[in-house]
């Protein structure tokens, strides 16, 4: 069975189409030229603007994000009254703790007592700064004795405590029994906190856009029709003028430092591990040693304790930066400084999976061990330089980045433009003037950030041409070729 075929449209009819057609057509074309031009206009602006350093050139991993798992005893502050008692907690890799009564009932697959996403926690190692942030919290003045009672518990002395502070969920207070597990439990604690912090800021950037797509132009009537580019970037270059201009080159800078000393202490902790391993493969080619050293080699990335140096230097500038960045108004330093060390994690993390991946196409069982150690130094030579490559994109992106997420909600607010993110339908007209806006706010911020980027960083950041990624571009044979014929 089949529908039944309508019948044509009379005369009167097809008028009322055509004319509701022409009405759609007379809406809808200024807007399509409008978005069409702009688009335009953005791809000229980057074909002739500064371009990026090259692609990655480094394997990609997909392993990340996680954190290496931890599990101990722990004495914890909970009942009521509260009390220290003795738990088991287990943090998992996806950066959520759990804790048990103890450990066997963790290890027959029974419930945790508690647990706890990390999201959004500050840890604290001192009970004198947590007693002064509860003070501010919770003022005894009231004389409420149900409040003042785990007060009084927390004044008690304790050793190698770990505070879990969250700004509206209950505390977690634990107490480690040495300085070593409070040590191990600190840093392992910290990679679950970044970890789950990094994940919601990009999941709430990906969902709003920023602020790149939901804002609304405000104005009179006249700024529904007009085409508002020459206005706005007059207006623009009067607020880059008085506000950006003087900031950018000291926020570039105080942005670049601590990414600058990440990748260097990355690169220094990249080339004792690649040592480490030429190092015995030489003394013993064949032993389970070796093979012991080889997964602790590719466990770097998910190491904390190796990996702090890389994620102390991220903290770098950070209160000179964030004063810098407040009269912009931005509240993200900690997603930056997260963001940091994210990066400062895959690079390794990439650079330990080429490493491996190259070593194991050129060693094979016929190589006696200098045959092999020379094998594994050309490899590290080739990585070293893919590292470099890489290193030189990831510091020119990631800063370009982060200075338009500092500068832009503050322009975009300056220049009257409001967020209206409930109303259900919104006229084309103004979205077409919206999207203006946000390119020509969005192109020439990024002409004043590249233009600094290129002066600061100069020839140390070449532009991307097609020999640059010629290296990236190379299959396995080539890549066994230059390992068999090449030097170190």
């Amino acid at each position: 069975m089949g529908a039944r075929p309508s019948s044509p449209l009379d005369k009167r009819q097809q008028q009322q189409l055509r004319g509701q057609v022409d009405s759609l057509l007379r809406a809808f074309l200024p807007c399509y030229r409008r978005q069409l031009a702009a688009a335009v206009l953005r791809q000229i602006s980057r074909e002739l603007g500064p371009q990026e350093p090259a692609g990655c050139q480094l394997s990609h991993t997909k392993k990340l994000p996680r954190v290496r798992e931890h599990q101990g005893p722990l004495t914890l502050l909970r009942g009521h009254p509260p009390q220290w008692q003795p738990t088991f907690c287990v943090l998992r890799g996806d950066g959520r703790l759990e804790w048990f009564s103890q450990k066997e009932e963790y290890e027959s697959g029974g419930p945790p007592l508690g647990s706890a996403a990390l999201t959004g926690y500050i840890l604290l190692t001192s009970q004198r700064e947590y007693l002064c942030l509860l003070d501010d919290l919770c003022p005894s003045s009231s004389g409420d004795l149900a409040q003042e009672e785990p007060l009084r518990v927390l004044e008690e002395p304790v050793s190698f405590a770990l505070f879990l502070v969250h700004p509206f969920r209950a505390h977690l207070c634990f107490c480690a029994r040495t300085r070593g597990a409070q040590r191990a439990w600190r840093l392992n604690l910290q990679g679950a906190i970044r970890l789950r912090a990094t994940g919601a800021w990009e999941q709430s950037r990906a969902r709003v856009g920023g602020w790149r797509t939901t804002g609304m132009v405000t104005g009179g009537e006249n700024s529904r029709s007009t085409f508002p580019s020459v206005e706005i970037r007059d207006a623009l270059e009067a607020c880059l003028c008085r506000m950006v201009d003087p900031q950018l080159s000291q926020l570039t800078l105080a942005l670049l430092s601590p990414v600058e000393a990440m990748l260097g202490a990355v690169r220094t902790l990249l080339i004792r591990g690649m040592d480490r391993l030429s190092h015995h493969l030489r003394k013993n080619p064949s032993g389970t040693r070796l093979r012991r050293e080889v997964y602790e080699f590719g466990e770097i990335p998910w190491d904390p304790e190796l990996m702090q140096i890389c994620y102390r230097e991220a903290e770098r500038n950070r209160n000179h930066l964030a004063q810098l960045a407040e009269p912009f108004g931005f509240l993200g330093m900690r997603s930056l400084v997260f963001g940091v060390q994210d990066v400062a994690q895959q690079l390794m993390a990439d650079a330990v999976t080429t490493f491996l991946q190259l070593a194991d196409q050129c060693l094979t069982s016929t190589l006696d061990c200098g045959q092999a150690a020379e094998q594994l130094e050309k490899v590290r030579g080739l990585v070293l330089k893919k590292f470099t490559s890489d290193s030189e994109t990831t510091r020119w992106r990631f800063t370009r980045d982060w200075l338009l997420d500092i500068f832009w909600p503050f322009v975009w607010n300056e220049l009257g433009v409001s967020y209206n993110l409930e109303q259900p339908e919104v006229d084309g007209d103004i979205l077409a003037t919206e999207g203006v806006c946000r390119d020509v706010i969005q192109g020439l911020l990024l002409q004043r950030i590249d233009g600094e980027l290129k002066k600061i960083l100069g020839a140390c950041n070449r532009t991307c041409t097609r020999a640059d990624c010629s290296v990236a571009q190379w299959n396995q044979e080539g890549v066994g070729e230059y390992l068999r014929v090449s030097g170190p």
